[in-house]
């Protein structure tokens, strides 16, 4: 897309900056809901972690799932 005068259309630094923001925003709430998600699995009984196939030992191996997994 170009502007009135043929130049290519840049993106302004405030709409890149706000790009950048959200990214970390995003990035912060990901990293709290997995850690909440650690903290009920921590407190779960062995039961009721092996009845979802977890065993306790692999509780701090779990990844966060990325945005493209969560779909």
């Amino acid at each position: 897309m170009s502007n009135i005068l043929g130049h290519p259309k840049r993106t302004r630094w405030s709409e890149r900056l706000s790009r950048t923001m959200i990214t970390l925003f995003d990035r912060l709430v990901d990293g709290l809901d997995h850690g909440r998600e650690m903290r009920v699995l921590h407190a779960m009984d062995d039961h009721m972690l092996a009845d979802i196939g977890i065993a306790r030992c692999e509780i701090d191996s779990i990844k966060p799932r990325s945005k493209v997994e969560q779909g």
